[in-house]
């Protein structure tokens, strides 16, 4: 994981059955990448993702950040 140095932005569920934080927030310290962001999000996995909190944190928290790492142009 350390070869890994493209930026990365972890989403993590609080309340995630399938991969639970306590799994996937150790990634940030084993990737090799200097830019990295966590954004923390309320509900499950399938939550995360399609309901409340997808509209209000996650996919507006995933557009920042893709903004901001894209360059004029990109598509």
């Amino acid at each position: 994981l350390d070869t890994v140095t493209a930026p990365t932005l972890l989403v993590i569920a609080e309340r995630d059955e399938f991969v639970p934080p306590a799994n996937s927030e150790p990634l940030a310290h084993l990737l090799g990448s200097g830019d990295i962001e966590v954004l923390r999000v309320p509900g499950g996995h399938a939550g995360a993702l399609m309901g409340s909190a997808a509209r209000r944190m996650t996919l507006p928290g995933v557009a920042d950040w893709l903004r901001r790492h894209s360059q004029p142009g990109d598509v």
